[in-house]
């Protein structure tokens, strides 16, 4: 809380958090954080994916005006143990337009 309490800027949380959506773990991030990616799109185990333990998040604090415009998990099951997500967002005051990818958790910013 620290580190993020003086955050002025998009901060994005992605990984393999290893929790369930339902979990206490998750129900905590979810204070601070908003999940962009969609917890109904299971990630894992990458061949054939049963649980949602991967995420796109963003903090809370500086996500006003911020925007999903799609969420999706990757067919991709060769890459990782894990499938790749993909959030497309936007936020429009900046006109910036954010991609965040996860496991590789690239974040291409695009001004519009």
């Amino acid at each position: 809380k620290a580190f993020t309490s003086s955050s002025t800027k998009p901060l994005f949380l992605a990984g393999d958090m290893n929790a369930e959506p339902e979990s206490g773990f998750i129900k905590e991030l979810q204070k601070d954080f908003q999940i962009l990616s969609n917890p109904k799109q299971h990630t894992f185990p990458a061949p054939d994916p049963k649980e949602t333990i991967d995420y796109i998040a963003m903090l809370k604090q500086n996500a006003k005006g911020f925007a999903v415009i799609s969420a999706k998990v990757i067919n991709e099951p060769m890459a990782s143990d894990h499938r790749p997500i993909l959030v497309n967002s936007v936020l429009p005051k900046r006109r910036i337009r954010y991609s965040v990818l996860n496991p590789i958790c690239r974040i291409r910013l695009e001004m519009e």
